[in-house]
């Protein structure tokens, strides 16, 4: 028996088997796998669309492989990051960037509309929480500032009660929302 979620088998069935625990794949090693792929089956990708599929797979070779196919099969000539976006329900990267500046300079009036009108409808709520969370990321990573640090810790504590929920979306415009209206007081 294979499986990457071990706890959702019971323990009767897992008393009677032989468990070789296997560590996800990271995402370097998913994007040079990737690159072969491409490779022998002549379909041309470029570096970033490798990069969100890597990110985006978690560490599940299945699931980049899934991904890719799927956006070799709706490309006709390139993968490119606008296929994978498609794919994986993610918003633009200019939508995601608007809504960062948002939160970052505490307009939480115009976050709950940007969010309202564009994410609720068109986007995977969750992904686009971990596209947001991801650009504060880079952003720390450049800027290094406190509040950064801050808006992240939020945002993860938002992803992390999120997930257990069947109709995230509320919770995350609320979450965001209200992260937007506390920097708007610490300013």
């Amino acid at each position: 028996m294979a499986t990457t979620e071990i706890e959702k088998i019971s323990q009767a069935i897992r008393s009677r088997c032989f468990c070789i625990p296997m560590q996800k794949m990271t995402p370097d090693l998913t994007k040079e796998s990737l690159k072969n792929i491409a490779k022998k089956n002549n379909i041309e990708c470029d570096e970033e669309s490798l990069s969100i599929i890597a990110m985006a797979s978690k560490g599940s070779m299945r699931e980049a492989n899934s991904i890719f196919e799927q956006a070799a099969l709706l490309s006709s000539d390139k993968i490119n990051k606008e296929k994978i976006y498609q794919i994986l329900s993610f918003a633009p990267d200019v939508l995601v960037e608007t809504v960062c500046d948002q939160i970052e300079k505490g307009e939480f009036l115009n976050l709950y509309n940007t969010l309202e009108e564009e994410i609720s409808k068109q986007y995977d709520s969750i992904a686009f929480l971990g596209q947001v969370i991801n650009k504060f990321k880079q952003k720390y990573a450049q800027e290094n500032k406190e509040k950064t640090i801050k808006i992240m810790i939020n945002l993860n504590k938002i992803m992390h009660e999120c997930v257990k929920i069947a109709f995230p979306f509320d919770f995350i415009q609320i979450g965001m929302c209200e992260i937007a209206n506390n920097n708007c007081f610490n300013k």
